[in-house]
């Protein structure tokens, strides 16, 4: 027979049930679309997939044996938890799927086979199942905060989010497992249960939707700053740091130093060992590029064989060294082709000052002692210093 308990079941979990169908719908046909890494959206799909199955196996408990429902709920209820713990490891790059995690696997499998067997057929003591599976998902939501940032350095807004997001779900995960006790009425027990339920799917898909959606605009940002090929930060970015600095150095009477590097005869390279070589050349400089400068300082390629490097608070003392040490660690870096191993060698242009001049002038100046680098002999660094040479030309103007 059909009571009202069973009734409010099918009504709220049916609700929970269309709920999970929307957030697989929007996931696969609308993000899945636009991200190329698809493995963690089909873990969040995962997510609400096993959800709406551990509902239907809940509600269908008036229909189907105790023991059978009891199972699929409880196993799909832990794979929700370790489903979204999974797109978090994707996300990270962590490619390990859940059938071969061994502590997802085995806990899906043991507690499930522990509430079915002992805490039904032998004691069929409900509140024990309850508290054994919120408790676990509770440990595993709470768990997978820490696989949210991908960058420590860089947390986006999205992350931000998600962690309270998934702190939140645990917190009403707890509110179900404390409030179970003192639920006698069936009734009662199933409006409060699935009350708490829709908030916990709504917050999911908020939070995988959120995240995914923040992945997105923040891969789409990064394109639009950086270089294709040599994943260096492009001229146009390169230019808006460039005047964040100026205004700094202004404002605080610091040093400002500009690099202006060239690959030596790389056309040379490319006619003799090929633009795959010459594009790998350009991606090996820019790795030891990004790894010799500071933190502080600004990476950029310029265009061609050309790069830029912006040095904020650093006197023409500290730039000379730098730009010495890029100059050595190039003439020791080696490419490995097919045809044989070569290497090469780089002209660096420096121009430093006090931040008084224009933005054009320490570009314009780099480029001109880049030229007198060359000019006298390639594989050498030429320095300026940029209010000595502008005022130079003041006075000859005025002459």
């Amino acid at each position: 027979m059909v009571d009202k308990a069973n009734i409010a079941l099918l009504t709220y979990g049916l609700t929970i049930l269309l709920l999970c169908v929307c957030a697989v719908f929007v996931l696969h046909f609308t993000l899945g679309k636009v991200v190329r890494e698809k493995t963690h959206i089909y873990y969040f799909m995962l997510v609400f997939v096993a959800l709406s199955l551990g509902f239907v196996g809940y509600i269908s408990r008036a229909f189907i044996p105790m023991w059978i429902s009891i199972s699929i709920g409880n196993f799909m209820t832990l794979l929700t938890a370790y489903a979204f713990r999974s797109a978090l490891l994707w996300r990270r790059g962590c490619r390990i799927h859940i059938y071969r995690d061994p502590i997802a696997l085995s806990n899906l499998i043991l507690l499930t086979v522990i509430n079915t067997v002992v805490f039904y057929w032998l004691l069929d003591a409900f509140h024990y199942r309850i508290t054994i599976i919120l408790t676990n998902v509770c440990i595993v939501l709470f768990g997978a905060r820490k696989y949210v940032v991908i960058n420590p350095q860089h947390i986006t807004q999205g992350e931000k989010q998600t962690r309270a997001g998934l702190l939140l779900a645990g917190i009403i995960v707890l509110f179900v497992l404390i409030a179970a006790p003192f639920f006698q009425d069936p009734w009662y027990y199933s409006t409060y249960l699935f009350t708490l339920c829709s908030s916990f799917t709504m917050l999911l898909l908020g939070v995988a939707l959120n995240l995914v959606l923040s992945d997105i605009i923040e891969t789409h940002y990064q394109n639009s700053i950086t270089d294709t090929l040599t994943g260096l930060y492009n001229r146009r970015y390169f230019m808006t740091q460039f005047l964040i600095a100026m205004n700094q150095s202004r404002r605080y009477h610091n040093p400002i130093s500009v690099l202006m590097c060239d690959i030596d005869h790389f056309k040379n390279i490319n006619d003799q060992y090929g633009h795959d070589n010459g594009d790998l050349a350009l991606q090996s400089f820019s790795e030891m590029l990004k790894t010799s400068v500071r933190d502080v300082d600004v990476v950029a390629r310029y265009g061609g064989e050309e790069f830029i490097v912006l040095m904020p608070r650093t006197p023409m003392e500290d730039a000379q060294q730098i730009a010495e040490r890029l100059r050595v660690n190039t003439e020791r870096l080696l490419i490995a082709s097919k045809k044989k191993v070569f290497g090469f060698t780089i002209s660096i242009g420096l121009s430093s000052g006090e931040g008084d001049s224009d933005i054009k002038d320490y570009i314009s100046l780099a480029d001109d002692a880049l030229y007198r680098a060359k000019n006298n002999g390639r594989n050498r660094v030429f320095s300026v210093d940029v209010e000595s040479i502008l005022s130079e030309k003041s006075q000859a103007a005025h002459l």
